[in-house]
C-alpha cells in the first residue's frame, strides 16, 4: 500500500463531520493528501440487523472554485485501530453488524494545494459539501 499512497503531505482534516441518514450515520474522520493521492477515512454505523455499504464506482471529490474534480480509484477496509486489512471492489455491497463501527479509506487522485474545501459526491447516494480541509499552498 505504500506505492499506492505515497510520502504523506499532511493530514488535512479540519472538521469532524457526520450524516446521519435513513439507514446509517457516516462519520468522515480524516483526510490525508499524500504526494500521489488524497485519502478519505470514514467510519459508518447500520441502524439494521441486515446492513450493507456500497461505495459507487462514480464517487467524486471536486471543488467547484478551483475547477478540480477527481473520481474514486480505490476502496480500502480498515480494521479498528485504522489499519488497512482488505482492499474491496467498488459498486459492491458488503454486510456490516447494527450499530458496529466499520471503517473505510476511500482513495482520490491528489487534490491540489490550494484547495481548501471539498464537495464528496456519490450519485443516488451521500453527499458533504464544502468539507473544509487545511490544504497545505
Amino acid at each position: 500500500t505504500a506505492s499506492l499512497f505515497g510520502v504523506l503531505r499532511c493530514h488535512c482534516f479540519a472538521d469532524t463531520v457526520t450524516y446521519n441518514g435513513a439507514y446509517c450515520k457516516t462519520v468522515i474522520t480524516d483526510v490525508v493528501i499524500s504526494s500521489e493521492c488524497t485519502l478519505i477515512a470514514l467510519d459508518f454505523y447500520s441502524y439494521y440487523d441486515e446492513g450493507w455499504v456500497s461505495f459507487a464506482s462514480n464517487m467524486m471529490i471536486r471543488n467547484v472554485e478551483n475547477n478540480f474534480m477527481a473520481q474514486i480509484s480505490h476502496l480500502l477496509f480498515c480494521d479498528e485501530n485504522g489499519r488497512i486489512v482488505d482492499e474491496k471492489n467498488l459498486d459492491e455491497r458488503y454486510n456490516v453488524k447494527k450499530g458496529e463501527r466499520n471503517r473505510v479509506v476511500l482513495v482520490f487522485p491528489r487534490t491540489p494545494t490550494g484547495i481548501h474545501s471539498l464537495d464528496i459526491i456519490e450519485s443516488d447516494g451521500f453527499f458533504w459539501y464544502g468539507v473544509k480541509i487545511n490544504n497545505v499552498d
